[in-house]
C-alpha cells in the first residue's frame, strides 16, 4: 500500500493510455486525496478509450466525481 504523504508536495501528473480500469481510477483518487500541492493532472486516454466515446465520457465523469483534497488544480484529458 502506497502512504498519501508520498503525494503531498506532488505538482502535475501525467497518465498516458490511461483505460480507467479500477487499479487506474484508485490511483487518481489517491492522489487527488493526497496531492495538496497539485496543480495539474494530464490524462492521455488510450486508443480503446477514444474509439468508444460513450465509455470516454464516463470515465470523464467518474474521476470528476472523486473526493479530492484541494480545489486549486486542472484535469486535462488530451
Amino acid at each position: 500500500m502506497v502512504s498519501g504523504s508520498l503525494f503531498l508536495h506532488l505538482k502535475s501528473v501525467f497518465f498516458g493510455e490511461f483505460d480507467g480500469h479500477m487499479r487506474e481510477m484508485d490511483l487518481v483518487e489517491l492522489i487527488l486525496k493526497n496531492a495538496r500541492a497539485l496543480r495539474r493532472m494530464t490524462i492521455q486516454p488510450s486508443t480503446l478509450l477514444e474509439e468508444y466515446k460513450d465509455t470516454r465520457i464516463e470515465v470523464m465523469e467518474q474521476l470528476l466525481r472523486l473526493p479530492r483534497g484541494t480545489a486549486t488544480y486542472v484535469i486535462e484529458f488530451s
